[in-house]
C-alpha cells in the first residue's frame, strides 16, 4: 500500500470518506449487470438467485455457530474514534453566486464500538456500531440531525471458509476498493470537502469521486472469501436501497417499488515483490428499478483502483463510472479519474493529488466538467495526533454558456488539527 497510509494520519483519512456522507463523504458509485430473461423465467432466476444466497449463508452461519458456542468465551470490547478540526478560506476570482466568501470552519468526529469472541471450534464472531458526531460546516448538527447517528452497525462471523456479515454496512465493492486516497486529515481531490468553500463544487456517484455505494448502507449480506495467493472475493446483496425510502427502516425487504435487489461485487489482491508492495481492486455494483417510467430498470456502476508503494514513495490510482437513463429525458454519465502521489519521511507526508469528471444529466444535454489540483502536507506527532494543510485549485464549470449558477472557480487553503485513538 501507499507508504503514508500507515500514518495514524492517513488511518483517519482513508476512514473519514466512507462515513461523512450527509455533509462532505463521497456517496457511492458502481455496479454489476446480473441479466435475466425476460417473462417468468427471469423473475424465478431472480427469486432462486436470492433464496440460494439468504439460504446458503443462513445455513453456513447457524451451522457452525452452533458447533461452538458451549464455551464461548466472554467478548473483548472497545472504542476506537477521531476528531479532526479545519479552518480555512477560498479566494474566488470570479465571485460565482455558488461560492462563499470569507474564512469556513469544518469538522469531522466519530466512534467506533467494537466487540469481539473467539469460540471453541477457533470461529471468531465480531460487531461493530459506528456514530458520527457533528460532522459539517462549523454546525453543532445538521438537518433532521443525520449525522449524529449510529450510521453502520454489522455482526460478523468468520473461519477459515471466509467472513459473513449481516447488517447495514458498506458494500463489497467500497469496502475493497483501494482508490481515493488522502494525504491530509480532512481532505482529498475525492472528498467533497470543497463544496464547503464552493457550492457549486459538487460530487456524488462517479462524478468527482471513485469511493462510495449506489445505495448508502441498507441491512445486507456480504460474504468474503479467504485469502488465496493474495487474491479476495466478496459479494453484498441488500433487499432495497436505504436512500430510496421515505425513511430508513430497522427492516430491508425486497418488494421495494423503487430501487430494490442490490447486488455488489469486490475483487482485490495484494503482493509485495522484492520491496515493492502492490494493491488492486475492481468493483461493482446493480441496482434494479423496475417502476422506472421511461428509464431504465436496472442500473450499473463500475470501478477500479491501483495502490503502489516503493521505499517511501507512493501511487495510488482510480477510475469510477457509470451510465444509464433514469427518465425518458434525464440520465447518469458520468466518469472521473484521480491520481494521488506521496512521499513520506520521518513524521512528514508530502502529496500531490488530482482528480478529473464529467457528468451529463440530460440527454442530449450540456457536460459538466471538474478538475481538483491540490497539493499537500501532513505531519504527525504520535499518540495519534497529527496536523496537515493543503492548498487546491478547483475548477467546475457547467458547460453551458452565459451562465455561472453551477460553476466553481477557486483557490483553498485549508489547515486542520486531528486526533486518532
Amino acid at each position: 500500500m501507499v507508504p503514508f497510509l500507515d500514518l495514524p494520519v492517513c488511518f483517519v483519512a482513508l476512514s473519514f470518506h466512507r462515513r461523512h456522507k450527509s455533509a462532505n463523504g463521497p456517496p457511492g458509485c458502481r455496479g454489476i449487470t446480473f441479466p435475466a430473461p425476460p417473462g417468468l423465467n427471469g423473475k424465478i432466476e431472480r427469486v432462486t438467485m436470492k433464496k440460494i444466497l439468504l439460504g446458503s449463508t443462513a445455513l453456513v452461519a447457524a451451522t457452525a455457530l452452533s458447533a461452538g458456542m458451549t464455551t464461548a468465551a466472554k467478548a473483548e470490547l472497545s472504542v476506537t474514534g477521531w476528531s479532526y478540526q479545519a479552518f480555512g478560506i477560498a479566494v474566488d476570482p470570479d465571485k460565482s453566486t455558488n461560492q462563499h466568501d470569507g474564512f469556513v470552519t469544518y469538522q469531522n468526529s466519530e466512534m467506533v464500538f467494537k466487540g469481539s469472541t473467539t469460540l471453541e471450534n477457533g470461529m471468531e464472531v465480531s460487531m461493530k456500531m459506528e456514530l458520527n458526531a457533528a460532522n459539517g460546516e462549523g454546525r453543532a448538527h445538521t438537518t433532521a440531525g443525520k449525522n449524529e447517528v449510529i450510521d453502520e452497525t454489522r455482526f460478523s462471523i468468520s473461519d477459515d471458509w471466509g467472513t459473513v456479515m449481516l447488517g447495514s454496512d458498506d458494500g463489497a465493492s467500497d469496502s475493497m476498493h483501494v482508490g481515493c486516497a488522502w494525504i491530509a486529515g480532512g481532505k482529498g481531490v475525492c472528498s467533497g470537502v470543497y463544496s464547503q468553500f464552493a457550492s457549486g463544487a459538487v460530487y456524488g456517484g462517479a462524478f468527482m469521486t471513485t469511493s462510495g455505494t449506489m445505495w448508502s448502507d441498507p441491512n445486507q449480506i456480504t460474504y468474503y472469501t479467504p485469502v488465496m495467493n493474495g487474491f479476495r472475493a466478496g459479494l453484498t446483496y441488500a433487499p432495497i436501497n436505504e436512500s430510496s425510502a421515505a425513511t430508513a427502516p430497522a427492516w430491508s425487504y425486497s418488494g421495494n417499488t423503487e430501487m430494490m435487489n442490490n447486488f455488489s461485487l469486490g475483487l482485490e489482491y495484494n503482493g509485495d515483490f522484492d520491496g515493492v508492495s502492490l494493491a488492486l481492486s475492481a468493483g461493482a455494483d446493480h441496482v434494479n428499478n423496475p417502476n422506472n417510467v421511461g428509464g431504465e430498470d436496472d442500473y450499473q456502476m463500475y470501478r477500479a483502483g491501483a495502490d503502489i508503494g516503493v521505499g517511501g514513495f507512493g501511487l495510488n490510482l482510480s477510475y469510477a463510472t457509470q451510465d444509464y437513463k433514469t427518465s425518458a429525458t434525464a440520465q447518469k454519465d458520468e466518469w472521473t479519474f484521480e491520481a494521488v502521489g506521496s512521499y513520506s519521511v520521518g513524521a512528514s507526508t508530502f502529496g500531490l493529488g488530482y482528480g478529473y469528471g464529467e457528468r451529463k444529466n440530460t440527454i442530449g444535454g450540456a457536460t459538466t466538467e471538474g478538475r481538483i489540483l491540490e497539493a499537500d502536507y501532513s505531519y504527525s506527532f504520535g499518540g495519534g495526533l497529527y496536523w496537515d494543510a493543503t492548498l487546491a485549485d478547483i475548477d467546475y464549470d457547467d458547460g453551458v454558456a452565459g451562465t455561472t449558477s453551477s460553476d466553481a472557480d477557486a483557490v483553498v487553503f485549508q489547515t486542520g488539527v486531528g486526533v486518532s485513538f
